[in-house]
């Protein structure tokens, strides 16, 4: 499976059937899809204005996410483009979908992660996950926890089985643990410890 021109896939995924596959790039922003048994060239969607981030097949549509602030719903099977597109207030670092297919998660630079319902498009929810990924600061750091971060958020998400819980990690030394339904953290692990004094500081 190849493209028509050299580019920089920077996502993929497969949908339920695995028939298709489909992959992001970053540098035309554009999304290929290949069927999996020939190795044909499918079709080439366009419409990002940013780096893809993440894609995922779900309910007939494929979901991707973009440095773009959007996330698109793409009727990939019906050679209809985009169906619906979500305006979001940051750039998008990743997208999960739950595994009943009807609810996806988006996570933004800020921090924030975002539920919304596939069928209708809208928000159900929203984890502001900035407090979750706090720092510490090393004395030899130049700018506060507080400002350092602005730099942290979630780059990876994951559901349970029963779609309850959702798993969030990225650029923190913390992987984060959400009731879905309550948008409510119930337990933050820490990958890496420092024991020693420096980076204690909080301040």
């Amino acid at each position: 499976m190849t493209s028509p021109t050299p580019v920089q896939f920077s996502c993929v995924c497969c949908d339920a059937s695995g028939d298709v596959v489909a992959a992001g790039t970053t540098d035309t922003f554009q999304i290929y899809t290949w069927n999996l048994q020939t190795g044909k060239l499918l079709e080439m969607l366009s419409g990002h204005e940013g780096p893809v981030t993440a894609i995922h097949f779900t309910q007939g549509l494929l979901v991707s996410s973009s440095w773009d602030k959007t996330i698109r719903f793409w009727d990939t099977f019906e050679c209809k483009g985009t169906t619906d597109t979500l305006q979001l207030s940051s750039d998008c670092t990743t997208v999960a979908v739950r595994p009943d297919g009807l609810q996806v998660s988006v996570a933004t630079l800020n921090s924030d992660i975002t539920f919304y319902d596939v069928r209708l498009a809208t928000p159900v929810g929203t984890i502001e996950g900035r407090h979750d990924l706090w720092p510490g600061r090393s004395k030899h750091d130049l700018i506060s926890a507080k400002s350092q971060k602005r730099n942290h958020c979630f780059t990876a998400l994951c559901y349970s089985a029963d779609g309850s819980v959702l798993l969030a990690g990225g650029r923190s030394k913390f992987i984060c643990i959400y009731n879905v339904a309550q948008t409510v953290l119930l337990k933050r692990f820490e990958v890496s410890r420092n024991l020693s004094y420096d980076a204690m500081l909080e301040f």
